[in-house]
């Protein structure tokens, strides 16, 4: 298994295609690109909000900074696959991902505030902070 990244940065441009487009493109993609370690996997994801979407809102303004909150998966998780908790920030189209990785329960817990997870400490913190900003949740004992 790949060494799970828990901070990283990537550049991240978006583009709507047409069918015809997508179909002239995808060739000279796979020419020139690898397909990456989750490329065939189903991803599932959970976005956190507060109850007045304030997050949505915010992104859906394109700031020159915005931030989410999601959980995500590479595949259908089972009870002891490894999920995300990860906050996802974009500044000035640059997207920065911090997160921790554990079993759903485990990660249940750590946003509950019942539990640290044996990984990075900053990182833990961070999305502790941001959980308490947007969502009133407490911290871990």
């Amino acid at each position: 298994m790949a060494e799970i990244q828990h901070s990283f940065q990537r550049f991240e441009k978006k583009f709507i295609l047409t069918p015809e487009q997508y179909e002239k493109l995808l060739p000279v993609l796979q020419e020139r690109m690898d397909e990456e370690i989750y490329g065939l996997h189903t991803v599932c994801s959970v976005y956190y909000d507060t109850p007045t979407y304030a997050l949505a809102r915010a992104s859906i303004e394109a700031p020159v900074y915005k931030e989410k909150f999601r959980l995500r998966s590479y595949g259908v998780p089972g009870s002891d696959d490894y999920i995300y908790a990860e906050i996802k920030k974009k500044y000035q189209g640059i997207v920065y991902k911090r997160r921790v990785e554990g079993c759903p329960g485990e990660i249940l817990e750590f946003l509950d505030g019942k539990r640290e997870l044996p990984h990075d400490e900053q990182i833990q913190s961070e999305i502790h902070y941001f959980m308490r900003s947007y969502f009133a949740i407490e911290e871990a004992p």
